[in-house]
């Protein structure tokens, strides 16, 4: 993990979702809730709170994370289904019956991740309990093509360790532990590159050094070896070799180039948008046309396109877990997946703790970035998700909700303006 992103997650333990009460008289409503005096705050009553636009239980926005306590700015009567609501700030609304009050002020804890582990294996026999595993009865069995979060407790029987996991106990021996990459982009006004357009050097073998030769020839003699992911700038393209100095080659195939881009028509002048460039698997932000943050992602292999077009980002969600949709050709279930932003049904920009490989196409379709860049990306697309919130989605009906949702553009060199597109893929307008 890098230092900027244990910074990040520092500061995020640190902040608080507005003022702290002090008593709950500054809370309106706690005496017709039926809550005690004590109440400083509201916090999810099971594993999370559905939240919606307006005290009705109609399409939701968003998820109250289990973690958070938030404050209220109104208690409004319901019906027979909910009888009262709060309503949040500064948007959204709880049913009363899906929260709890809290002595706790008002918090927004840091997203913490993992640890993570892959399972080893074709099957593993899964435990519900510690008394399930000493029991020696199985609850199920995991297909090793299955990541899961660690949990804090452990069993060991007959000499056999078991972790706790986000699924249940499996034995240690089956689990292979998971380190998230500390690979990071940066932001190119903080920290300009040698030139537009630069690149980044990405070895054929993990590790391996890449070679600068004075002459764009197989046999030219060799002038010095960066390391991999180091950035250079770019002034010549010939075919199988690339300029980056005077006398200094490298084979294109070892370069991931960024270039700046004009937005994609309907995007406003001043407007945040992203770009994704799938022949460089180099992502860029934008603010109007200014980039922002650079960096290298993973897309889609061979038989898992990344979809190209233009869209906005429709849901964002602080973890989540992906598991592959019904008739997908290959199994997968991730657990905990960070700071996903999803763009297009069963598509989305989002962190990978699983692989280094950014810079290759490694995923089933979707846009992989290391955790620190997926964490910077998420506070910058919109839509916002308000603090205490696990999930924020728009609202397919209301075009000014939809319209928060940063653009997307997905492309390659034979669609260099693709068309703008919907959730499910089909043809629409800005």
């Amino acid at each position: 993990m890098t230092r900027g992103l244990l910074a990040l997650l520092a500061t995020l333990a640190t902040l608080a979702v507005g003022a702290a009460p002090a008593r709950a008289d500054d809370l309106p409503g706690v005496d017709r809730l039926g809550w005690p005096a004590s109440t400083r705050s509201l916090a999810a009553r099971g594993r999370h709170a559905t939240i919606y636009p307006a005290p009705a239980r109609r399409q939701p926005i968003g998820q109250l994370r289990k973690d958070a306590r938030l404050a209220w700015t109104d208690v409004v009567a319901g019906d027979r289904r909910c009888p009262l609501w709060l309503v949040l700030a500064p948007r959204g609304a709880v049913c009363a019956k899906d929260v709890r009050p809290s002595d706790d002020p008002p918090l927004d804890p840091a997203l913490s991740l993992g640890p993570y582990a892959d399972v080893r294996g074709d099957q593993v026999d899964v435990f519900a309990t510690q008394a399930d595993v000493r029991a020696g009865v199985p609850t199920g069995t995991i297909p090793g093509t299955t990541f899961v979060a660690i949990r804090a407790k452990s069993v060991k029987v007959g000499g056999v360790r078991y972790l706790e996991t986000d699924q249940g106990y499996l034995p240690e021996r089956a689990l292979s532990m998971r380190t998230p990459s500390g690979w990071a982009g940066f932001d190119p006004t903080q920290a300009p590159p040698p030139a537009w357009p630069f690149a980044w050097a990405v070895p054929a073998r993990r590790g391996e050094p890449i070679d600068v030769v004075a002459a764009p020839a197989r046999r030219a003699a060799v002038v010095e070896q960066l390391a991999p992911r180091t950035v250079v700038a770019v002034f010549e393209a010939s075919g199988r070799w690339t300029r980056i100095g005077a006398d200094r080659w490298v084979e294109t195939a070892r370069l991931r180039v960024a270039r700046q881009t004009a937005a994609p028509a309907g995007v406003a002048a001043d407007a945040r948008w992203i770009d994704v460039d799938l022949d460089q698997q180099v992502l860029i932000a934008y603010e109007g046309a200014t980039p922002v943050y650079a960096t290298m992602v993973s897309t889609g292999r061979k038989k898992w396109r990344t979809p190209i077009g233009v869209y906005r980002v429709r849901e964002k969600a602080e973890r989540r877990r992906m598991r592959s949709p019904d008739g997908a050709r290959a199994h997968w279930d991730v657990a905990e997946v960070p700071w996903s932003m999803g763009f297009r049904k069963n598509f989305a920009l989002h962190g990978a703790y699983w692989h280094d490989g950014f810079g290759t196409p490694r995923s089933h379709g979707c846009v992989n970035l290391s955790p620190a860049d997926a964490a910077r990306l998420f506070d910058f697309v919109g839509p916002d998700v308000p603090a205490g919130w696990a999930t924020r989605a728009t609202l397919a009906d209301d075009p000014a909700d939809l319209a928060t949702g940063t653009p997307v553009r997905i492309r390659d060199r034979r669609h260099p303006e693709p068309p703008w597109r919907g959730y499910h893929g089909e043809r629409t307008t800005p």
